[in-house]
């Protein structure tokens, strides 16, 4: 019977602790947010749930409350990315095992600070994979939907072939509601990546391009139109590339590229020149854009009341969809191998589960990989990106996300897409 301390109770968050809470080894659930309200709702799920609320930013504080709490088996981290650091090292000083699921930027210890995300996820792969080694436990980094899920297909897809140049990773949100709500995450969070340079792993080297930028299209039955996928800031590109010489024979290029309401909708801010991080000057005024721009959007919706009302107003449309493409040879052939990704719109995950989409994939992804952790079933000690678990435990992880409802098909061509 495992205590986990969780971290965090946003979209990702809730959806895992409504996933785990019926986990036979799941003794004590803490869960610690800043949102009152929220910490209220969950309270009412169950009597194993206890809340809290700290501030996450220092790493004696979560300590402190690990101590208070008994033993901590699982400190799942959902908080901003910048949070990572004290997380990790409240982890590592309660010694327990840890789950993220992004990768953290601007990690440190007692070195310089690495602000280059590309550094940083170097950093997290040597320096803590180290650590938590020693002490004997587990470590998993960047697993949702994307990165995640997704990681683990690409694994997959590459095992189908003998050698891999190429691996294309493609998300498109086309969940447009009448209200409007173009973000069904932090809008900060979302916003902050779409103003950052894209990572690419482009002739064996990992490097940065501007965003919205080299348009790759596709056109697949199940698309009512050809789709402009654009260079987004990602952590695929990151894993791969890292991983290329251990798992991905031969890899010399990677992409995520990602399309859709949210993507249109940066898009445009970005041309105004608006979806900048310095300061400018304006009249007698020094504002940042980018903070004037998070605080003029809606927040997304965190309660059921406020879905229902969303889900009331009507729908431009309501899809989902993702794609893994790796570009290889079999045989010295070449050939393409695609997993194509199709989860429920808002409408259907809120009729099946009370979820939004964004809960339904990209939660419900990463709380399988919870599962996973509190049941043992993943066995790699230190620290692993999502893509670096066996075959066994990758097959057995998809097994779980067919349950959920999540569909995933492959399809194998020697058709190789421009």
């Amino acid at each position: 019977m495992k205590n986990i301390l969780l971290l965090g109770c946003g979209a990702i968050g809730y959806t895992v602790i409504r996933h785990i809470i019926s986990n036979k080894n799941v003794n004590k659930i803490f869960v610690v947010d800043v949102d009152e309200k929220i910490l209220q709702i969950v309270k009412k799920i169950s009597k194993k749930i206890f809340t809290y609320s700290i501030d996450c930013s220092k790493k004696n504080n979560i300590v402190a409350l690990a101590k208070k709490c008994g033993s901590i088996h699982l400190l799942i981290n959902t908080l901003p990315a910048t949070l990572a650091n004290p997380c990790l090292e409240a982890a590592l000083t309660i010694k327990c095992d840890y789950q993220d699921f992004a990768i953290g930027f601007g990690v440190q210890t007692n070195d310089p600070i690495h602000e280059d995300w590309v550094g940083s996820a170097k950093y997290l792969k040597n320096y803590y994979h180290k650590k938590f080694s020693e002490i004997k436990k587990k470590a998993i980094i960047g697993c949702g939907v994307a990165p995640g899920l997704m990681c683990v297909l690409t694994r997959m897809a590459v095992e189908e072939l003998d050698s891999c140049e190429t691996i294309n990773n493609f998300f498109y949100e086309g969940v447009d509601t009448k209200t409007f709500v173009p973000f069904w995450f932090s809008p900060e969070t979302a916003l902050i990546d779409m103003a950052d340079r894209a990572v690419v792993f482009r002739n064996g080297k990992l490097g940065y391009v501007d965003a919205f930028t080299e348009p790759s299209y596709r056109k697949y039955k199940y698309m009512n139109r050809e789709i402009e996928f654009l260079q987004h800031s990602h952590e695929e590109p990151i894993i791969y590339g890292i991983n290329a010489k251990k798992y991905y024979k031969g890899l010399k290029n990677a992409y995520f590229k990602y399309a859709g309401v949210s993507m249109d909708f940066a898009k445009q801010i970005n041309r105004c020149g608006l979806l900048i991080k310095e300061n400018i000057k304006y009249k007698n005024l020094t504002i940042n854009p980018l903070d004037f721009i998070c605080s003029r959007i809606a927040k997304a919706p965190k309660y059921e009341d406020e879905v229902k009302k969303i889900i009331a107003s009507g729908f431009y449309s309501d899809v989902i969809y993702a794609i893994v493409e790796v570009i290889g040879k079999k045989q010295n052939k070449k050939q393409v191998v695609e997993y194509h990704i199709f989860s429920p719109g808002l409408k259907e995950s809120f009729a099946k589960r009370k979820l939004t989409s964004e809960q339904f994939l990209t939660g419900q992804s990463g709380a399988v990989y919870t599962d996973m952790m509190i049941n043992d079933k993943i066995s790699n000690l230190g620290l692993i990106f999502s893509d670096e678990m066996s075959i066994s435990e990758m097959k057995y992880y998809l097994s779980e996300i067919k349950k959920l409802g999540i569909k995933c098909v492959k399809n194998i061509s020697s058709k190789i897409p421009d």
